[in-house]
């Protein structure tokens, strides 16, 4: 209901990325309505470096993995590298046709037990409408929205929380 909310509110093409292995792979899909949409990726696996949010996910993992998924020196290795600590501490990415022409890909982490990163939302919107300012922030109210119901913790309860078993 989260996804098909958001998909709704904005109209255009939501979908949950999880990363298997190295691959990206989307469980659930809405379609936009609009007769001019990017088609979802359901039941489709895809290579988590040629892709935004397997590029948001991959930054997520534990330096180990990290290390052994970007030990081959590709252009798309090197992305990442680059763009780590910045995809790290947004738990966000904005993709401009990089790798589809006339595509943006708005991607933002979701969270379960622990904290832990479980898969991100991904936004696909024609790149001619793309109205970044207005869609980030609906998009990261659906990802707190869905992180919570997964089991993660809100930022200022984790804190609070910590506090009080601490004394």
């Amino acid at each position: 209901p989260i996804l098909k909310s958001l998909s709704e509110s904005i109209g255009e093409t939501v979908s949950l990325a999880v990363l298997q292995n190295d691959q990206v792979q989307f469980p659930l899909a809405i379609e936009s309505k609009r007769p001019v949409k990017v088609a979802p990726r359901v039941a489709v696996s895809i290579s988590a470096k040629m892709n935004a949010a397997g590029r948001l996910l991959t930054a997520q993992l534990p330096e180990a993995m990290l290390a052994e998924i970007l030990a081959g020196n590709t252009p798309q290795d090197a992305a990442i590298r680059s763009q780590l600590n910045e995809l790290r501490s947004s738990g966000q990415i904005i993709d401009r046709g990089a790798i589809e022409a006339d595509v943006v890909s708005i991607c933002r982490v979701v969270r379960g037990n622990n904290n832990s990163v479980v898969g991100a939302i991904e936004i696909l919107v024609p790149q001619y409408r793309a109205k970044i300012e207005t869609i980030l922030p609906q998009l990261e109210e659906a990802a707190s929205a869905l992180s919570t119901a997964l089991g993660a913790m809100k930022k200022g309860l984790v804190s609070s929380m910590e506090r009080e078993t601490a004394g």
